[in-house]
Parts: C-alpha cells; structure tokens; sequence
C-alpha cells in the first residue's frame, strides 16, 4: 500500500478513432515530435469526454462526428523523474467519414499538425511502440462492435454533431 497521500495529477484526455470505407483510420503527427498516433486533445475541466470528442474532431478535421461510445481506456502512469502527470486517455469511436469527408478531413489540420490515413499494416512503420498497441487494440475493439457508453453523471452524454 502506497504511503502517499498527495493527490495523483491526472490529465484526462480524448483520442479520436476515425475510419474510411477503404480500413483506413486517420492518424495526427505534430511538427515537433516523433512518431504517429491518434488525433484528439485534453479534455477541459468544464467539459465532457463526448464535448471534448466532438471539439476535437471539428479542430482536427473540420467534420462533425457524432460520439457517444469509448472502445478503449489507455492509462500512463505519472513519471516523476521527469515531472510528467500520469495520464487518462480515452479513445471513442467516432465513426466512418463518407467517401467525400476523407479528403476534407486531412485538408486543414491545426497549425503545426499533419493528418493522414493509414492502414492498419502500417502502424509498425509510422508509430510508436505503445501508440501502435494502443491504435491495434482501439481498431479490434471497434470491429468487435465493444463499446462503453460515455456517461455525465450517471446518464448516457447527448450524442452530438
């Protein structure tokens, strides 16, 4: 049992699981780091894990998805050689963008970022080790039909566009 009795830092945030009709999902890479993963962001103090879904896919994409369902909870323990809070990383299915949405969907990412679509074989070649596991099993999940209800106080979250 552990002896410390601060409170754990915790950043809650959302990634994206986003597909086209060809197996393809949409991955994000910023400027300034290394490897690919998942589009999405921190969730707001003041905002639901499915508000903060919806925000992040019109920032990434432009497109409106509706988000009701996670299909994988990812922890990352805090690092405190490095400071790093430990983090809460939600993945929701986002759905499938029609065949006119794939183009628009990676034409105007946020300043700095680059979006694109991967197959799931080439997860190796563009991710890292844990963003890989991390897509893979999300990808399984989602062709399962498994999914978590996103809830706000003890109700279903409002599907939103």
């Amino acid at each position: 049992m552990s002896t410390d009795s601060s409170p754990a830092r915790t950043i809650l945030l959302v990634d994206l699981l986003l597909h086209d009709r060809h197996g393809r999902f949409l991955v994000a890479r910023h400027v300034d780091s290394m490897g690919w993963h998942l589009p999405g962001g921190v969730v707001g103090q003041e905002e639901s894990i499915a508000d903060a879904a919806v925000r992040c896919s019109k920032e990434f994409t432009g497109l409106s998805r509706q988000v009701s369902d996670a299909v994988l909870i990812d922890q990352t323990p805090a690092n405190d050689g490095q400071d790093k809070p430990a983090e809460l990383i939600v993945v929701v299915h986002a759905g499938t963008v029609l065949p006119g949405e794939t183009d628009i969907a990676v034409a105007t990412p946020p300043k700095g970022w680059i979006l694109q679509w991967l197959h799931r074989y080439e997860l190796g070649e563009f991710t890292l080790a844990c963003q890989k596991q991390r897509i893979e099993r999300a990808l399984s999940a989602a062709e399962r039909g498994m999914r978590a209800p996103l809830h706000q106080h003890g109700v279903p979250a409002p599907a939103h566009h």
